[in-house]
This record gives structure tokens, sequence and C-alpha cells, in this order.
């Protein structure tokens, strides 16, 4: 469990965790120019609950942050059932529900989590998010452009299943990574999302993105590749999409163990199976991802990974 003392609550609208914000961004700043990974927004999403989706998103941005140099920005959007505070062994009381009420800015509810990782935690029962105008809310274009001069990476742990928020922040990300199992319902639940996402969305926006899947609690490399060649087949037979396999994480008790712990796997267990397995994840994300930015449009590249997503989620 992360020590309280280096995340300090807030009692008020005063913001202790922007303070711990310049500190770790200020200890950050130097080593930008090592970055492997500019200006990416990633949507980590699945087709079911209970596939591992959160531990996947936060493992995968405390390594984009700590082991590939990339400043990264972690943002819980499951709206419902929020819960990387949890895996963090954070108690959080400040979220995006402020944020999205207007009494808060980001830079207020943003904390720390690693030297070049922070956290935008989510909030619980907040719906309507679609109907929400990110564009005229007070200081928030401000935000995200202090954000784009200090993170390379958006990771953006989305809601499970199949509903509108989900859609709407994947297809506002440059990158999609669908998080599935072995199991034949939760493989039929990744075809379901993305069969989602090209009848609400459309062929020509869909085929702009970087659509990944990884096959998570496998048993065994022969299980994953079982997995990944169903889900390809089926999705190219009868939706002529052809989502990139990264490869597989192997069920590893130390996950458990983790999550029990409040922890993440790859800070407690290094050396785990999972965290292992996990790397190379990262590694072939970024190698496949390559460093340029989204592909929507010349405009739209221009931008930072923040802004981008901003632009996105206005509709322009």
């Amino acid at each position: 469990m992360y020590d309280q003392n280096l995340f300090p609550l807030l009692d008020g609208p005063t913001s202790i965790q922007a303070k711990e914000l310049e500190r770790a961004m200020r200890s950050s700043t130097a080593r930008r120019d090592v970055s492997p990974m500019k200006a990416k927004s990633i949507a980590v999403v699945s087709g079911k609950g209970g596939v591992g989706k959160s531990n996947v998103a936060l493992n995968l941005a405390l390594l984009l942050g700590e082991r590939f140099k990339t400043p990264t920005v972690l943002l819980d959007a499951d709206i419902n059932m929020a819960n990387l505070d949890v895996l963090l062994g954070l108690n959080v009381r400040l979220n995006l529900g402020h944020v999205l009420r207007e009494e808060l800015t980001l830079k207020e509810i943003i904390l720390p989590i690693s030297e070049r990782v922070w956290l935008l935690p989510g909030g619980n029962g907040i719906s309507g998010l679609k109907e929400v105008d990110w564009g005229s809310k007070s200081g928030l274009l401000k935000d995200l452009y202090v954000l784009d001069e200090k993170a390379d990476a958006i990771v953006i742990d989305t809601g499970a299943g199949v509903n509108r928020d989900v859609l709407f922040f994947a297809m506002a990300s440059d990158v999609i990574v669908i998080v599935t199992t072995p199991e034949p319902t939760a493989l039929k639940d990744a075809y379901g999302l993305l069969k989602s996402f090209l009848l609400s969305y459309g062929r020509d926006k869909l085929s702009k993105k970087d659509l990944f899947f990884v096959v998570n609690m496998a048993q065994s490399s022969l299980e994953a590749n079982a997995a990944a060649e169903r889900l390809i087949k089926v999705s190219d037979r009868f939706l002529a999409l052809s989502p990139r396999y990264l490869g597989y994480l192997p069920f590893d008790p130390k996950v458990a163990k983790a999550v029990k712990e409040r922890s993440p796997v790859v800070k407690s267990y290094p050396k785990s199976s999972m965290a292992r397995a996990m790397e190379l994840i990262v590694s072939n994300l970024i190698t496949k991802c390559g460093l340029e930015a989204s592909g929507d449009s010349k405009e739209l590249a221009a931008f930072g990974a923040f802004q981008r997503l901003l632009r996105k989620l206005r509709g322009e």
C-alpha cells in the first residue's frame, strides 16, 4: 500500500494535491526528452466486467511512466464504479464529479502516484457524460493545456461493457485496447464491443484508430493464442475488422495478492510473471503505435494528446 503521507487528502477547496502535483511535475520535466511515445490517448476497454481491465490500465500507465519514461496521466473514466483509487490504496475525496459540476478544476483533483504518473480519480454515479459541454467548463481547457505540457500520454480506464460512455471515450482516443480472457463469454463480449464500435461510429472513424486487444488471465500461451485466433477470425469474417494482438497476460496469484494489498502488481511484485508479461505488452504497444500523433487529421495532429481528446469529446 502506498504511504498516505505522500498523497495528502483535501479537507477543503485549497489544493494540497496541487502542491504535490507541482513537485512531481518539476521532477519529471528534465526527463521528457527521452519519452518514447509522444501525445497519445489510450482507452482501455472490455466487453464485460471481471476480466481485469482496471488492473491492466493501472499497470500499463505505471510502466509507461516509470519503465518507458513517458510522463502519463491515468484517467479513471469508469463513472459508475471507479476503483483505481482503491487499487492504489488511496482514500480519495475529490474526483471527476467535482470537475463536471464545475466545483473544482482538474489541477485540484489530480494526484501524483509516481514520479511520472498522475491519477485523475473517477466519480461514482455521474450520468449523462456525453451531454457535458466540455469546452464550456470553467478552467478545463486551461487545465488541459497545462497537462499537455507535462504529460505525453493519457491512459483512460473506461467502464466495462457496452454503453454510451465507454464508446464515447474510446472513440475520442487515439488507441483502443480491448481486454478479454480466454473464456468464451468474454470473447463473445469483446466481439460485441467491436460490433458496437462499428455500428455506432462507422467503419471510417474506426479505421483511423489503433485497435488492439490483450488476452488476460490465460493459463498458457497456447490457450491465449487460441483465444486470440478465434477473436481475430470472427472479427475479420463478420465485421471485416482486424484488431491487432498485443499479447497475453498469464493467470498469476500475485495479482490477487497485490489487489488485497492495494498496490499495483508491477510495483509490489516486479519480477512476477504478470509484471514481466505486462512490460512486454507495453513495449509492443509503443512499437506498434509509433511516435506519430493521431491520424484523424493534420489539424488534430498538431495538438497534444489532451487537446485532441477534448476536441474529439466536443465532436470537432
